[in-house]
């Protein structure tokens, strides 16, 4: 076990595998959805995070956001 800990850390698997996991946390948080919601999973089998780069991708990122959180972050600029 400890073998496995210390090739993760030398890898830098874990350090991929953290900022991964905050990108999905963050889509989680701005989309208002679990990554595995089925709005996700029928666009793509894998999820937010493929659905997200794809998104990205066709500079379609601000259908994944929430309307609600939208209209909140964009509302302190209209002062």
């Amino acid at each position: 076990m400890l073998q496995a800990q210390k090739s993760i850390c030398e890898t830098g698997r874990l350090k991929k595998a953290i900022i991964y996991s905050f990108g999905v946390v963050l889509f989680e948080i701005l989309s208002g959805k679990l990554a595995n919601d089925p709005t996700y999973i029928a666009e793509d089998e894998y999820g937010i995070a493929h659905v997200a780069r794809r998104r990205f991708e066709g500079n379609t990122m601000c259908e994944m956001i929430d309307p609600k959180t939208m209209e909140e972050v964009l509302a302190p600029m209209d002062l």
